[in-house]
């Protein structure tokens, strides 16, 4: 996952989808980012397997202060 850089994209994915919807609600802080931004998966097909749950499925939850940061950081 790191060696690929998953972790930058979903960060990036989720600084656009928090100015999106900061635009479609007018008001997007870290109460409505918990309250509505349930996170990122990530499925890995070839991974998931019946006899191994969990296997091939990545989540994280970005903290708002990241997501905030690097909000400003890209503009």
């Amino acid at each position: 996952m790191a060696e690929s850089f998953y972790f930058l994209q979903y960060l990036i994915y989720t600084v656009a989808a928090v100015k999106y919807l900061r635009m479609r609600l007018g008001c997007f802080g870290r109460e409505e980012y918990d309250a509505l931004f349930g996170g990122v998966f990530y499925l890995f097909v070839r991974g998931v397997s019946p006899a191994h749950p969990g296997r091939g499925v990545f989540y994280d939850k970005p903290p708002y202060e990241l997501i905030h940061r690097l909000e400003e950081l890209i503009g």
